[in-house]
């Protein structure tokens, strides 16, 4: 599962315009502590508005896949 960001002109970065989906909020719900997340920007990101500034996701190990 990943989560779109998109930076604005305030520097905040926020989920896509119409919120969260049911999955994405069912897979924030099923985080554990010690669970690690990345999150990554998307360095073509400034040339498609549509596209999300940043990436969020839960790490996995390549082992544990």
């Amino acid at each position: 599962m990943k989560i779109g960001l998109w930076k604005k002109e305030t520097n905040n970065l926020l989920s896509h315009g119409e919120g969260l989906t049911e999955e994405q909020v069912e897979f924030l719900q099923s985080l554990k502590p010690g669970d690690r997340l990345i999150c990554w920007y998307n360095k073509d990101s400034s040339e498609d508005p549509k596209r999300a500034t940043y990436t969020l996701k839960k790490f996995e190990p390549k082992g544990d896949r």
